[in-house]
């Protein structure tokens, strides 16, 4: 019996982890042969969901929530005692003796790497990530990727930064696109009479361009149209966000115009009703949000350079338009505007083109590269 430690950055609600939860779930369904473990640096909402796959759940938080007078000791003692409860895991996992640790993103490589460390495991690095974000998490990814066996890229974008800029060597490489589970993925059909719905998701910061999805809402607004036009984003933000997004909106004059609805339980409910799915992202890999919206019939558009789902897009679904050109991106939001009918067909487009993004699709492929032997990939 092969045993495969995974290791999460964090158990989330959000891609990465799904992405890995979806997958130790066919492996569990299809591959009796493989004992699962998993370690997870930070706990969240799938959690309960991967204790349910698993042999031996692994928990950094845990671990150091067991010893409740830490709480009661100055920083530098609590740091000292972290470190030691956290060598003694490692200990423990590494009599183990994993045939493969598989790393979901390059935040869980640091403690990767040390698990590999005098031992026999193969070391395989799911990369969901972008060059400026990989530099923002772990400055010394270009030290610590020569301890990587095998990396497994969410999209060719992600794979050519891989080989290009951190010199990582391609046959190394395998690009499986990201994938998600659709329930209930009926869009819902609009009078064009009815308000036209603009829809943007994830987590607000930087990288998601939320700033950018203003800067359209504006120039939209500042034109006269017959219908009423909605800008909606979904998506988990702090409070100090929330007050500087409220206030661009309050000075933009868009109060009725836009809104940030935050986290919601049935974010499939909104993006049901939009018309347009709008992608400002600087960076942003492949989210699984966009192949949810693309399977609820609904056209994207994306900036080039930024996303590996301009990719996808390319065969049409959607327009990509040039890195951060919010004016262009406006006037697309006002293509479909204009011809419903294309719109239409650009979600029909997309359906198609992304209905091979699911689980029991790209699973196998991620299967297959972890049975792939070292000297095969030479």
């Amino acid at each position: 019996m092969k045993k495969i430690l995974f290791i999460s950055h964090q158990n989330s609600l959000s891609g990465a982890p799904l992405v890995l939860l979806y997958f130790m779930q066919w492996l569990k369904r299809n591959h009796e042969d493989y004992q699962i473990d998993l370690l997870v640096l930070n706990e969240g909402k799938l959690s309960v969901d991967f204790k349910s796959l698993v042999k031996k759940y692994y928990s950094i938080n845990d671990l150091n929530s067991k010893l409740i007078f830490q709480n009661q000791l100055p920083l530098f003692m609590k740091v000292r005692v972290d470190k030691h409860l956290n060598k003694m895991l490692l200990k423990k996992i590494k009599k183990e003796d994993y045939d493969i640790i598989y790393a979901n993103t390059v935040g869980a490589l640091g403690i990767a790497s040390k698990l590999k460390e005098n031992s026999n495991s193969e070391l395989v690095l799911h990369i969901h990530e972008l060059s400026t974000v990989i530099k923002q998490i772990l400055p010394n990814f270009k030290k610590l990727k020569d301890n990587v066996d095998k990396f497994i890229a969410v999209s060719d974008l992600v794979k050519n930064e891989l080989s290009e800029k951190w010199d990582v060597e391609t046959q190394k490489i395998k690009r499986v696109y990201e994938f998600s589970k659709i329930v209930n993925a009926i869009p819902i059909k609009k009078n064009n009479s009815e308000e036209f719905i603009v829809c943007g998701c994830g987590y607000v910061d930087w990288r998601k361009g939320t700033d950018l999805f203003l800067q359209v809402a504006r120039l939209i607004h500042s034109k006269k149209h017959n219908r009423t036009i909605k800008f909606i984003w979904i998506g988990k933000l702090s409070l100090a966000d929330r007050l500087v997004i409220e206030a661009d909106i309050k000075k933009m004059g868009l109060e009725d115009f836009v809104d940030f609805i935050g986290e919601v339980p049935n974010p499939h409910d909104y993006l049901k009703k939009c018309d347009v799915f709008l992608m400002p992202s600087r960076e942003d890999p492949f989210p699984l949000v966009c192949i949810e919206v693309a399977m609820l019939n609904k056209p994207i558009i994306c900036f080039d350079k930024a996303t590996g789902i301009a990719e996808i897009i390319k065969n049409g679904g959607g327009f990509v338009v040039p890195y951060l050109e919010v004016e262009k991106m406006a006037n697309k939001v006002e293509y479909y505007l204009n011809n419903p009918e294309m719109k239409y067909q650009d979600g029909l487009i997309n359906q198609q083109n992304f209905s091979n993004f699911t689980p029991d699709k790209m699973c196998p492929e991620i299967f297959d590269f972890l049975e792939t032997y070292e000297s095969q990939l030479v």
